[in-house]
């Protein structure tokens, strides 16, 4: 079984190393879009390249989701069905590696859903931390998380019918969702300065008529970053079982009878 990290990244020099190294420990590729970095992350891609860490290419066209199909569509033809395809976003970790995850689940289904949880440093106190803007050196300080995770396709079965559209967030027909969502460690504040340049990285795709999600949505950074003080709790060891999701990834019984008659019955890829 093959596994085929898929990451679209852009100015992220801080966190990138860490994160790739991580991801190669687990995928057999790791499949890298830069969509236009100027802070020298695709020059760190580049020497991080190996027969598993693959720079595809840097494009700067306007930010959506759908930059992943330009991965998918490039190397399908390398996978085989029952291989895994696996978002993995340039400042987030696995909290436990797919590889593991799927080699213990049971029964019948075509994608797993993760759990992301914002992990955060203490941001009310920020004069008691002194972060050097080396990402694994400050890992220490992250010990704060959102209150709320959130639930999204993450890891996609390959089947040799599937269709992946550029327009489109998730290939067609994603098919039956696990039962087990797999725990994402995401880290999106990683320091004042960092988090200003992501607002502005963020409304620059927005009037470039890219995708804006939401809670970017803000008149400037410093909103944004207020609002994110006052959600935090603390870290413990147990936090991925006691933090509850933001929204339900589960299909109801009538759907999931539904999907598993059409897809057995080759009436979807």
């Amino acid at each position: 079984m093959k596994i085929y990290a898929i990451t679209v990244v852009k100015n992220e020099q801080d966190i990138i190393n860490y994160t790739l190294r991580n991801a190669a420990a687990w995928a057999d590729k790791v499949i890298v879009y830069d969509n236009g970095s100027t802070d020298g992350t695709w020059e760190k891609i580049n020497r991080l390249k190996s027969s598993v860490i693959i720079p595809f290419k840097q494009d700067d066209a306007p930010y959506t989701d759908g930059l992943r199909a330009d991965i998918f569509n490039s190397f399908k033809s390398e996978m085989e069905d029952g291989d895994w395809w696996v978002i993995q976003d340039s400042d987030e970790i696995y909290n436990q590696s797919p590889r593991d995850f799927l080699a213990i689940q049971k029964g019948y289904f075509h994608h797993v859903n993760g759990k992301k949880i914002d992990f955060s440093f203490d941001l009310k106190n920020l004069e008691s931390i002194t972060l050097s803007g080396d990402f694994e050196k400050d890992l220490k300080y992250f010990s704060f998380c959102s209150p709320r995770a959130w639930s999204e396709p993450r890891m996609i079965k390959h089947r040799s019918r599937l269709v992946w559209e550029t327009q489109n967030i998730w290939p067609n027909h994603m098919g039956l969702v696990c039962s087990q969502t797999i725990g994402i460690r995401h880290y999106p504040l990683r320091s004042l300065e960092q988090i200003r340049e992501r607002w502005e990285v963020r409304k620059g795709v927005k009037e470039r008529g890219g995708q804006l999600f939401d809670h970017w949505q803000k008149e400037d950074w410093k909103e944004y970053y207020a609002q994110k003080v006052n959600e935090l709790v603390k870290v413990n060891s147990n936090i991925f079982e006691e933090i509850p999701l933001a929204n339900t990834y589960k299909q109801g019984t009538i759907k999931r009878l539904l999907k598993s008659v059409l897809h057995g019955l080759k009436l979807l890829p």
